[in-house]
């Protein structure tokens, strides 16, 4: 009850303020998560196409790398966008209630300011969204494998040896 004593005194041009900063910071962060995706993409698909780069200068390591990085980026992509769907719904509640406290009940003011407080709680719940997308993201990789190890082994054995006269071309 003392945040809502302390909330209800603040101007609600300073709460805005600092509330369209948070916003704002989480929109820049979204764009850059989604820039950082398709830079991967890009490197990904320039390093298995252009086959005028010779795989003495670490183009193995380079795509190992780039894979790691796109199947991290898959695998937090909906933590991420839960977590700041989350942040973004608490401050747009609160936002609301302070840029309309003249307006409304000073008891309706502090029963929202109450109910704004608890709902950065479902973050909790988060660490249950990451697991099931590291289970999601692993399943795919082990169909993926699966595939790959259910051909015969002369056909493996081929496929393995073409790639290697490929790679040294």
């Amino acid at each position: 009850m003392s945040y809502c004593l302390i909330t209800s005194l603040t101007p609600p041009a300073l709460v805005i303020g600092s509330i369209a900063v948070l916003i704002s910071l989480q929109v820049a962060a979204i764009i850059t998560f989604i820039v950082l995706m398709r830079i991967n993409k890009r490197k990904k698909h320039d390093l298995l196409h252009n086959r005028e780069v010779a795989f003495s200068e670490g183009v193995m390591s380079k795509l190992y790398q780039v894979r790691e990085n796109l199947r991290t980026t898959k695998t937090l992509m909906l933590f991420f966008v839960l977590s700041c769907l989350n942040s973004f719904c608490y401050n747009l509640l609160r936002g609301a209630v302070h840029l309309n406290k003249e307006k409304i009940p000073i008891s309706v003011f502090f029963a929202l300011i109450e109910l704004s407080i608890h709902l950065p709680q479902f973050s909790l719940i988060l660490p249950a969204v990451l697991w099931y997308s590291y289970r999601r993201v692993a399943r795919q990789a082990a169909a993926k494998h699966q595939e790959k190890m259910d051909r015969e082994a002369p056909e493996n054995t081929r496929l393995h040896f073409n790639m290697i006269a490929e790679s040294w071309k």
